[in-house]
């Protein structure tokens, strides 16, 4: 009977050994290892590496002085030797790759895309999480699973193998693929609508979530909706029942008798929480030491708390990479905005993808889609001086504190106290806007027609939510959209007495019901108006942004790119006044808010009502 050849052992391929050596360089010109040493130390290394990692790991380290390169130099030579000149070398029984993409692919892990995105589902200590496939939280998944699975005795004790950096890549470039031919689903951040329902991450190690319907809201342990986190993200209270929202006027800078003012605040904060529509850029000004700083922290502790609660940020893209890490974005201390900057938040408040060249690459970019409410303090109170974002804006101005402050420490004590009742009168709020979408089946603009008295602005989606949610809070019905209505009022009324486009053609129409031409005759007609000179040019690129602002205030409607004759190819401008009052198609006509006596969105102090005091800085 032949005997079978043994395999072919590492002591055979002196020469190879030899080749590799001539291969590499030795630092500093000198060897550590002699050629004979050298060849003996990588045969053991071999059968070391082929056998048995740890050890093989333990005794490279050991080594690694006496061959005077890095580790990764010598894991270089033992590959490349194993795999050019030793195929006869028997293999280890376990490939750490396919176990890894076993583990990956093993119930109740469930691996799932968005677009080319791939992300995992899986179960870590008793709960759910969901994260990118190539994270290192999934990493860390696929490490502890494999190590539970493999183990090796080092100084006498049992440890956990751990699969190399190498091999957890190749599983994770596989399982990648794996998800790519999954299911899609649409991944949020602290907030989404899932079948049927508003699902809010709470934030905690346990990754429990509150559910909320127009039922009613509980806590859910397993995390079934796709809410990823980004950076930074802190855990919400955890909410209880019985709560009063009006407790939180201990934490704001609002004047006790303001409470329509109060309700708009509150119906601010529920709107950040609508998984449905739009969202709102909510300004906070007033003079230092008026608690902007404080007002935002708490706003974001009930809805999206964050490492980085409001931040001061420079530039446009740094404002687009920082919304797609969170939910809600707070941004510190502006004090102007440009066009560019005015621009951007609408574009938030309505979603949008952002798209740049990724770094270190050519023609290939870095692309993420941000949707998410903005809260913005600054001193200014004409910190908004765009149309179409005061048209998503509320304003709120704050009065100076002076010596009225008190202990930080004491406040957010106290606040942190408070916080699991507010979060949960927040909480009942929702249910009730929950509760109107289901009686109108969804319908925004049936919703309005009976919340909203037929008044329809500019995101009548988070009106309607924010108007609901306070009537479940135990606000008076429209006593939120009254408020929010004199805010806009106010708002859009001091824009069109400060614009001079808004002044002159307010003026040009004061005795007349109908204007037409073309635009230099305009520019001509509103000149004596103005106190500059007005020409085609700027009223091409000024006009219509404030052709709405004109509508709302005035009643004043322009239509642009008309021929008003048959015969004649130039562009006509019709200005037309709707109201012979003059009055706005959303706003009265008198100098303040319809149906009230002052300017509610000023905190003016009242005399002999004690003020409560707010820490200067978070």
């Amino acid at each position: 009977m032949t005997e079978e050849p043994k395999p072919q052992r590492a002591v055979d391929t002196a020469s190879a050994i030899d080749k590799i050596i001539e291969q590499k360089k030795q630092i500093a010109g000198l060897d550590f290892f002699t050629k004979e040493e050298r060849r003996e130390v990588l045969v053991e290394l071999a059968e070391l590496y082929m056998e048995d990692r740890a050890g093989y790991e333990l005794r490279r380290n050991e080594l690694q002085p006496w061959f005077g390169c890095t580790k990764g130099a010598i894991d270089d030579d033992v590959k490349l030797f194993l795999k050019r000149y030793v195929p006869a070398l028997p293999k280890p029984d376990d490939d750490p790759v396919s176990e890894l993409v076993a583990i990956g692919k093993r119930e109740p892990t469930v691996l799932w895309r968005y677009g080319r995105t791939a992300y995992a589902t899986f179960e870590r200590d008793g709960h759910f999480e969901n994260h990118e496939v190539d994270s290192d939280d999934f990493e860390d998944f696929l490490s502890d699973k494999y190590g539970e699975e493999h183990q090796c005795e080092i100084n006498g004790k049992l440890e956990p193998r751990y699969p190399t950096r190498e091999d957890l890549k190749k599983a994770v470039r596989q399982l990648q693929a794996h998800a790519r031919r999954g299911e899609e689903r649409d991944p949020r951040i602290r907030i989404t609508e899932h079948e049927g329902e508003l699902w809010i991450d709470l934030g905690t190690p346990d990754w429990s979530a509150v559910v909320v319907n127009a039922d009613g809201w509980r806590i859910e342990p397993i995390m079934r909706a796709p809410l990823i986190r980004g950076g930074g993200m802190r855990p919400l209270p955890i909410p209880m029942r019985g709560g009063d929202i009006r407790r939180l006027r201990d934490f704001v800078n609002v004047r006790d008798d303001a409470e329509d003012e109060f309700a708009l605040l509150c119906g601010a904060i529920a709107a950040m929480l609508n998984p449905f529509g739009n969202y709102l850029t909510h300004l906070l000004s007033g003079p230092p030491n008026s608690a902007k700083t404080a007002i935002t922290m708490v706003m974001r502790a009930l809805t999206d708390p964050h490492e980085v609660g409001s931040r001061f940020i420079a530039t446009i893209r740094d404002l687009f990479h920082g919304a797609s890490q969170t939910h809600v974005i707070g941004i510190e201390n502006r004090r102007y905005l440009t066009q560019e900057w005015s621009d951007a938040l609408c574009s938030l408040n309505t979603g949008t993808a952002y798209a740049e060249r990724q770094y270190y690459t050519q023609g290939k970019e870095f692309m993420i889609w941000v949707h998410c409410p903005v809260i913005i303090n600054g001193i200014p109170a004409n910190l908004a001086d765009q149309p179409d974002l005061i048209d998503r804006i509320i304003t709120f101005r704050f009065d100076y504190l002076g010596d009225r402050v008190r202990s930080e420490k004491v406040f957010w004590r106290n606040f942190d106290l408070a916080a699991p009742r507010l979060f949960g009168a927040l909480l009942d709020g929702l249910v009730g806007a929950m509760k109107v979408l289901k009686d109108f089946d969804g319908d925004t603009d049936k919703a309005a027609e009976a919340l909203l008295g037929g008044w329809h602005p500019r995101f009548v989606d988070a009106a309607v939510w924010a108007e609901a949610a306070c009537r479940a809070m135990g606000f008076k019905p429209r006593e939120f959209i009254e408020a929010y209505k004199n805010n806009k009022d106010v708002a859009f009324r001091e824009l069109a007495e400060t614009e001079p486009i808004c002044i002159g053609i307010r003026k040009l129409m004061l005795k007349r019901d109908q204007w037409r031409g073309y635009p230099q005759q305009l520019c001509a007609a509103i000149e004596p108006y103005l106190v500059l000179t007005p020409n085609a040019v700027w009223l091409a690129r000024t006009l219509p942004l404030f052709i709405p602002t004109l509508d709302k205030v005035y009643g004043i409607q322009i239509t642009m790119n008309n021929r008003l004759l048959r015969d004649d190819n130039r562009n006509g401008i019709i200005i037309t006044k709707s109201e012979p009052e003059g009055g706005g198609r959303y706003f009265s006509d008198s100098p303040q808010p319809s149906g009230r006596e002052e300017n509610l969105t000023s905190n003016s102090t009242s005399v002999g009502k004690p003020q409560k005091a707010f820490p200067r800085r978070v």
